[in-house]
Order: structure tokens, then C-alpha cells, then sequence
């Protein structure tokens, strides 16, 4: 029976592997368990041929107040938006404000059978060069040195 779905792999930093034939392919549960961790991990409006798709991280999660019941919406909406997904039947959702971060772990019913996808949503630490200065907390800010400082600026 040849697959209904099939997209290029990810490795684990999420860099499509080449070079191994079918092997740099996931077919079916396997392809649909990476689309929802793609959707997931894609930021609303990243995408410039479909800005309606990933996750409102700013527009929605990090512009005001909000609680664990309304992020855990928004994800099962997210997930239920994913092509080949029929439903959810667990969900887990850690959001952490203070910290601007928050995680994922779900067990999903696909057109394929069921799938567990957990997601870090956001890294604790990230590499200096990446970090903006809107990202960090005041603590972090007043750690930074004057050079340091430059480096994220520019």
C-alpha cells in the first residue's frame, strides 16, 4: 500500500535531511505526528504563503494576560487545524508567563492511527546571537555587559 502522506524529514534541530533516499522521508504517522510539531513550532504570520497558520505567540499568548485553560484552546485549535488529524484525546499544556515559555504534550488521533507529539515551545536559553532585547527578562538585561549588550543589538 503506498503512503497518503509523505514529507521530507527533520532532524532533531529541525534542518531537513538529505541524502538518504526514502530514508529522508516520513510517511503517514510518522509524517503527520512532524506536521503537528511543525504547526506548533511555527510562529502566525512566519509563514509568508499562509500567515493564518502556527502559533499566536505574540498576538495572542505574549501580549496580555492569559491562563492555562485559554493557551490549551488555542493549541487543541491549532492541532485540530492540522491536516490528516481526526482528534485529541490528551493534552498537556505547561505555560509559565513569568518566563515566556510554555510546552506541549499531546496524544492525537490521525486518518493513521494515534500519535504522542511533545513540544518545547520555547528554548529556556538560546544562543546570545538570536536572543532580542524584547526577549529578555529585566534581570537578564541588567546581567548583560556593555558588549554583550551590542551584540544583541546589532
Amino acid at each position: 500500500m503506498s503512503p497518503t502522506i509523505s514529507v521530507r524529514a527533520l532532524s532533531q534541530s529541525g534542518e531537513p535531511m538529505y541524502g538518504n533516499g526514502t530514508a529522508s522521508f516520513l510517511t503517514d504517522l510518522d509524517a503527520c505526528a512532524q506536521l503537528i510539531r511543525q504547526t506548533l513550532l511555527l510562529l502566525r504570520g512566519e509563514w509568508w504563503m499562509n500567515t493564518s497558520i502556527g502559533t499566536p505567540l505574540f498576538q495572542n499568548l505574549l501580549s496580555h494576560p492569559i491562563t492555562n485553560q485559554a493557551v490549551a484552546l488555542i493549541i487543541q485549535d491549532i492541532i485540530l487545524g492540522v491536516p490528516y488529524v481526526t482528534g485529541i484525546m490528551a493534552l498537556s499544556v505547561t505555560y509559565v508567563p513569568q518566563a515566556r515559555r510554555f510546552s506541549v504534550a499531546a496524544t492525537v488521533t490521525t486518518q493513521f492511527g494515534p500519535v504522542t507529539v511533545a513540544v518545547p515551545m520555547i528554548q529556556q536559553s538560546a544562543p546570545s546571537e538570536y536572543l532580542s532585547l524584547s526577549a529578555l527578562t529585566n534581570q537578564q538585561l541588567s546581567a548583560l555587559t556593555n558588549q554583550q549588550l551590542q551584540i544583541v543589538q546589532n
